[in-house]
């Protein structure tokens, strides 16, 4: 279908034959009006968080994308993707905007918010009042309503992606960022990494280690 530039002022340029018909700040209009179905990326053009950020924002688009060395950058439908056959290629998927992945994780943030506010907080109160003082594990149970209103994920980043930034999720109330890293300690890689990993047995996983840290450090 044609290129796509790093800049506006490329538009309508012809590169081997090919047409530049999009830029980077277009690239999600280009997908929608011309039906495109593949992206293919080069690595020798755009740094890996860059792919991952325009990724991120077509999370929405019927459309899949491939990463390849090389010195051209090629957007093409699946019908002409054969020009490439004898480039070895890579998918870029996040589990995180996979619907399937996305039903589960809303589903069990539910539920689970639900179970803690009859059953455990209850207890925590009473607990709370006898003692005078809140724990920290008290404080991230308080939180959990925050959860079922929607405006929290269980687990997810330390905060959402600003416009232009690489989208790894809901803003969580735990994840790696708490239970594996330092406070101080940039979480992008490991965000990127729960992104890209995200399932129930991961966000049970980190759940878990989260309680255990919370009650040790009372």
């Amino acid at each position: 279908m044609g290129l796509i530039g790093s800049k506006r002022v490329q538009v309508g340029e012809k590169l081997d034959g090919f047409e530049v018909v999009g830029s980077l700040e277009t690239i999600v209009r280009v997908i929608r009006e011309r039906g495109i179905q593949e992206v293919i990326f080069t690595t020798g053009e755009l740094s890996y968080n860059s792919i991952i950020g325009i990724v991120a924002s077509c999370r929405k688009e019927n459309v899949e994308f491939q990463i390849t060395g090389g010195e051209s950058d090629f957007m093409v439908s699946k019908s002409e993707v054969s020009i490439l056959n004898e480039i070895q290629l890579f998918e870029v998927n996040y589990n995180i905007v996979l619907p399937l992945h996305k039903i589960i994780k809303k589903s069990f943030d539910i539920l689970f918010s639900l179970f803690i506010l009859l059953f455990l907080f209850p207890i925590l109160f009473i607990g709370r009042l006898i003692r005078g003082r809140e724990n920290k594990f008290y404080s991230f149970i308080k939180k959990v309503p925050l959860v079922l209103g929607g405006e929290y994920s269980f687990v997810g980043p330390r905060r959402e992606a600003a416009p232009g930034e690489t989208w790894t999720g809901k803003k969580g109330l735990t994840g790696f960022w708490l239970t594996d890293i330092d406070e101080d300690e940039d979480s992008t890689k490991s965000d990127i990494f729960y992104a890209k990993n995200q399932n129930i047995w991961l966000d049970l996983e980190i759940i878990g280690k989260t309680f255990n840290k919370l009650i040790n450090e009372q």
